[in-house]
């Protein structure tokens, strides 16, 4: 058995403003770890139970078929239990059960299923709050399951400020491109009713695509000069 004790110790000894925040920490401490939390049960107003995600085991199969379907299974009944529950004045406290893990942490985040997607707490958090810090906790994460030796090619945003900027702290050497999508959709709110015949916005659009659509320097600086000319 492994002990996973220290810094989760320490939350036992935090109150919380709200359920979301509890889940946070001990998934963020778990991380930094090498062990992934999930939660096992929950009931919003009232207590989340939350595990390492190789807790649990599967049930006995009745066919050698249905047992091959899961031989690749991480469950290994995990005993590591943490609960959160909410307190008479409305606050949140972590409650310890076993902070033993039968398993090595992991060095690898991206092996467990879990962290290929963001968990819906911190995806809600993200979009409500759409602050930088949210944001670069994000991709701090992404970048563990990324891994150290892998590079990306690019992010693409819409042009949201904070998340550009968590880019640029988290991955400074990645070009954040913006989305062609959002880029057009605020051409079509802002320009088209500047044209007064519809044939005349076709042809801006039209140059338009011919200018995003130029992958070579030489066509671009083309299609931009036109552009200017026809449109500046």
């Amino acid at each position: 058995m492994i002990d996973a004790s220290d810094e989760f110790l320490s939350l036992s000894t935090k109150l919380f403003e709200n359920r979301e925040d509890l889940i946070s920490d001990v998934r963020k401490i778990g991380l930094l770890q090498g062990y992934v939390m999930v939660i096992k049960i929950s009931k919003d107003n009232s207590y989340v139970v939350m595990g390492c995600d190789r807790g649990g085991c599967y049930r006995t199969y009745s066919t050698l078929e249905d047992k091959k379907k899961n031989s690749v299974s991480r469950w290994i009944n995990c005993p590591f239990k943490i609960l959160g529950r909410r307190t008479a004045e409305g606050l949140w406290k972590v409650e310890i059960s076993s902070l033993l893990h039968n398993h090595e942490p992991s060095t690898d985040m991206a092996g467990h299923p879990c962290c290929r997607r963001f968990a819906e707490e911190e995806a809600l958090q993200v979009k409500q709050k759409e602050e930088q810090q949210d944001y670069q906790w994000a991709l701090e994460m992404f970048s563990k399951l990324v891994g150290a030796d892998n590079h990306l090619v690019a992010i693409i945003t819409d042009r949201e400020l904070a998340l550009m900027k968590a880019i640029q702290v988290v991955f400074p050497m990645t070009p954040n491109l913006l989305c062609i999508w959002h880029i057009e959709k605020n051409i079509l709110a802002r320009c088209k009713g500047q044209f007064k015949e519809d044939s005349y916005w076709v042809s801006f659009m039209s140059s338009w695509t011919a200018l995003v659509k130029s992958w070579e320097v030489s066509t671009f600086n083309e299609a931009w000069n036109y552009f200017q000319i026809e449109y500046c």
